[in-house]
């Protein structure tokens, strides 16, 4: 099976925000964990930011890209990472 640029960036998005529910889901067990592994969870977030700040800037760098933040009429349940 062939796999399209398309079907990874969908694919890897949904893996991505699967992930992350697991760790907010976590948010009520941090206190319980040593102080080592909120370090190194720190230290990752900062990575992650990083790489979707350069993510970011390739994405809008594309000259062709006309990108508009949608905005339904729908409500969303709004979750925070």
């Amino acid at each position: 099976m062939i796999k399209l640029p398309k079907t990874k960036i969908y694919n890897s998005t949904d893996k991505i925000d699967e992930h992350l529910d697991v760790i907010y889901q976590l948010k009520s067990d941090f206190g319980k964990v040593d102080k080592d592994v909120m370090i190194n969870l720190l230290d990752t977030i900062d990575s992650w930011k990083d790489c979707i700040c350069e993510l970011e800037l390739e994405i809008k760098s594309i000259q062709s890209l006309d990108y508009e933040l949608k905005i339904d009429n729908i409500e969303e349940e709004l979750i925070i990472y």
